[in-house]
């Protein structure tokens, strides 16, 4: 049974243009360390892409509800993981004086922006000691550059957990500076991805963290699939909905140019008096969307243009008189660009 939302490869389909696919990292990263990986592009993708994902699932109650009660929680400690193993396998017992010049500005906006989140969530939770220490990292004292990193990334967690957003708004930390936070702890942590994938062929600590990454690609990938479930209609709001959740984006996939034009295009009228036509056609290959143009066929009026991802859909021509003929095309796109139009099909309208 095909899934809605899912190509024929299990795969979703884009709502909008995919994360650039970087060859340079594949032509680095040793076959070994690849066959043991379940994805196929820089780690430092994995990692700004899962967070996105996470945040959408935490926003998204329906979405929540399909996937196991922790699923939200695990997937959170494993990109904090990852992204402090990563740190410490690239920088190993590195000082502070060793980092480069963006880094040290990073570093010095993440101890800014760590003690001030601390001190907002003090006034927030007064007296909630546990969530304090647990999910802000207070009473911890960090002496060197990872334990700094790991410390900041609790401390932005803490900040973009749904259960404490609200009250930390309203003691004046907002959305932005757990953007401006996370921003300064990629800066620092995320390396460039070329230096990622030779880095991640060294023996020290690789295989462990190839582990936690397949876990964290795995969790972030199941939370998209219940999206594309729940939200499978070509609706606007499904199709701000699966953006959000960055399906079509990531995983990020190879692309070789525009897509190939859509075959096999039908348009069929339902029962009388139902202004509906309902169209069907092969997907095509490189495609991300779909757009199908309907026109007055006597007259080469435009009568409405959707956008779907879906290959069987229904249309309603709300304000059409019945017995107008449509002339229906349709073209295929992704990022590299659109298709040439079908061979146009007509159906009158019911």
């Amino acid at each position: 049974m095909k899934i809605p939302g899912l190509r024929d490869d299990g795969k979703p389909f884009s709502d909008t243009p995919s994360v650039a696919w970087d060859e340079k990292v594949e032509e680095t990263m040793s076959t070994a360390n690849w066959d043991r990986r379940d994805y196929r592009f820089a780690d430092s993708v994995l990692y700004s892409e899962s967070g996105l994902i996470i945040a959408a699932c935490t926003a998204n109650d329906a979405v929540t509800a399909r996937l196991p009660a922790n699923a939200i929680a695990t997937a959170t400690q494993l990109l904090g993981e990852v992204r402090t193993a990563t740190f410490e396998q690239q920088n190993g017992a590195a000082e502070l004086s060793g980092l480069t010049g963006s880094q040290n500005a990073a570093l010095a906006t993440i101890q800014l922006l760590s003690m001030l989140a601390r001190e907002t969530a003090k006034k927030a939770f007064r007296g909630q000691t546990t969530r304090l220490r647990e999910q802000f990292g207070v009473g911890e004292n960090p002496d060197s550059l990872a334990a700094i990193t790991a410390l900041a990334i609790k401390i932005h967690a803490g900040c973009t957990d749904a259960d404490n957003t609200a009250a930390l708004a309203a003691k004046g930390w907002i959305a932005a500076d757990s953007a401006a936070h996370e921003a300064a702890i990629l800066a620092l942590t995320g390396a460039d991805t070329i230096q990622e994938a030779r880095k991640a062929t060294n023996k020290g600590g690789t295989a462990g963290l190839i582990a936690l990454n397949n876990s964290l690609f795995e969790s972030v990938t199941a939370m998209q699939n219940a999206c594309a479930i729940q939200h499978h209609s070509p609706t606007a709001d499904d199709i701000v909905a699966r953006q959000t959740f960055r399906i079509g984006i990531f995983p990020p996939v190879r692309s070789a140019g525009a897509p190939n034009i859509p075959r096999k295009l039908t348009a069929k009228a339902l029962a009388a008096g139902s202004l509906q036509i309902y169209i069907n056609y092969n997907i095509a290959a490189r495609a991300a969307d779909y757009v199908i143009t309907s026109k007055n066929r006597a007259t080469g009026e435009l009568i409405r243009t959707d956008i779907t991802t879906d290959n069987k859909l229904t249309i309603t021509y709300t304000g059409i008189a019945p017995g107008t003929e449509l002339e229906i095309t349709m073209t295929a796109r992704n990022e590299a660009g659109q298709s040439k139009p079908t061979r146009p099909v007509t159906a009158i309208l019911p």
